[in-house]
């Protein structure tokens, strides 16, 4: 599948983690955090959550401070912090 992200997201990446994760990617740009937390709740792995969550942050342009998911997913958010730097998002 190759990296996870670029200096836009992996278009491969992102076709698996959209449908993995329906609901977090059905959310849009104006969702509140406990939208995002109801959507991620514990049913999938920590990796695939929270690069879903990374992901869908990325595009929707969400800036929640702490994400808003069932697990710690710091490392994956810092991921995003270096990500925005890079780019702007889609």
């Amino acid at each position: 599948m190759g990296p996870t992200f670029c200096v836009i997201v992996n278009p491969g990446a992102l076709r698996y983690y959209t449908k993995v994760e329906l609901y977090l990617f059905a959310l849009g740009p104006n969702a509140t955090p406990g939208e995002v937390m109801h959507a991620t709740a514990a049913h999938s792995t920590t990796p695939i959550e929270c690069i879903s969550y990374v992901m869908a942050a990325w595009r929707n342009h969400w800036n929640f401070g702490v994400a808003p998911t069932q697990r710690d997913c710091s490392l994956y958010v810092g991921q995003l912090n270096r990500l925005l730097q890079v780019g702007n998002g889609p």
